[in-house]
C-alpha cells in the first residue's frame, strides 16, 4: 500500500540541497528551497528506527520514484525490498524478544524522496517526520 506524506517546501527548487547526515539509527535529510523572492529556506526531514538508506544521483534514479509532485513523500508498507529486509532484522532478534518482533516488524517503511534535477533518496525505517527550518543553512547534528 502506499501512501504520500506532504513536507512543508517543495523539494524542486534546492541549490544546496539535500545534505544527508546519518548517526546511530537516525537519518536526516535536510534541503533547501529558494521562493520567488530568493528568499532560502532549509527543511529537515528526519528518519528514526532507519534499517537502511540509499541516495542516488539524479542519473541513477528509478522511473518509478522520478515524480512531478516535489512536495510529497511516497511511502511504502509493502515491496520486495522491505520485505527482504524485515526477515533479515527478524533473523537477528533474540528468540526471548519474539512477541515484541513480531508486534514491530510491520512498523518499517519505505520512503522515497526525489530532489528535482538533483537526487533522490530512499529510506526504510519506522517513522518520519519533517520541520520548517530557519532560513540559513542548518549546522551539522
Amino acid at each position: 500500500m502506499k501512501s504520500i506524506l506532504e513536507l512543508p517546501k517543495p523539494t524542486s527548487r534546492t541549490a544546496s540541497g539535500p545534505v544527508v547526515t546519518s548517526r546511530d539509527a537516525k537519518l536526516i535529510v535536510d534541503y533547501d528551497y529558494q521562493d520567488d523572492d530568493g528568499s532560502v529556506h532549509w527543511v529537515r526531514i528526519l528518519f528514526e528506527h532507519v534499517l537502511l538508506f540509499e541516495y542516488r544521483q539524479q542519473s541513477c534514479c528509478d522511473a518509478d520514484v522520478i515524480s512531478d509532485d516535489t512536495r510529497t513523500v511516497s511511502c511504502l508498507s509493502d515491496s520486495p525490498r522491505l520485505t527482504e529486509l524485515r526477515r533479515r532484522w527478524q533473523e537477528t532478534i533474540e528468540p526471548t524478544k519474539r512477541q515484541e518482533r513480531d508486534a514491530s516488524q510491520d512498523t518499517f517503511k519505505q520512503f522515497d524522496l526525489y530532489f528535482d534535477d538533483a537526487a533522490c533518496v530512499e529510506v526504510i525505517a519506522r517513522s518520519m517526520s519533517s520541520s520548517l527550518l530557519l532560513d540559513s543553512k542548518p549546522a551539522s547534528p
